[in-house]
């Protein structure tokens, strides 16, 4: 059995509006554009490539030998729910600086779904002659969780806060290993 739990506490700040807009060492930069200094520095970020990911990840692991040439095996998987950064897009702005998308709350304010997730495994091994057979069956999202794990984040389009992706329904698969 294996077991992780992980917890992630980073924020980004940044000493001033101009190492905001300009990034540090090229982390974070937003083209010169301080709009969403207010709404972002000190706040909540994952640390991971992008700043909106999950502060906590659990995982636990398990695999058993059956009698008779069997093994069962299942992983358990949770997180919360990443970030859901609302914007609304801004006219255009003075100076031939276009438009830039705001925060319409703090960074990390608002997350979506926790979820968890449950895979499992059976397979069972019989020989023939020279040859060794194993048949098993996965079972993939077995609890048929369909948490939100994106949407549009901006509120001022039409199609505002509109789902797009969901965690994959529950699949069943069946296999067939020969070995010679």
């Amino acid at each position: 059995m294996n077991s992780r739990f992980t917890y992630n506490h980073t924020r980004f700040f940044y000493p001033t509006i101009a190492d905001f807009a300009n990034g540090v060492n090229g982390i974070n930069a937003n083209t010169g554009d301080p709009t969403n200094y207010d709404l972002q520095n000190g706040r909540d970020s994952s640390g991971t490539s992008g700043i909106n990911g999950p502060r906590w990840v659990a995982k636990l692991s398990g695999m058993y030998a059956l009698p008779g040439g069997m093994s069962a095996a299942a992983f358990f998987n949770a997180r919360e729910g990443v970030q859901f950064n609302r914007t609304i897009q801004s006219p255009n702005r003075t100076g031939s600086l276009g438009t830039i998308n705001v925060n319409i709350e703090p960074q990390g304010a608002t997350h979506y779904e926790s979820y968890r997730q449950v895979d499992a495994h059976w397979d069972k091994t019989f020989r023939y002659n020279a040859r060794r057979f194993s048949f098993n069956i996965d079972a993939f999202n077995l609890l048929n969780a369909a948490p939100v794990l994106a949407r549009i984040t901006r509120q001022d389009a039409s199609n505002a806060n509109f789902a797009t992706t969901i965690l994959a329904p529950r699949v069943l698969r069946f296999g067939l290993k020969v070995n010679f």
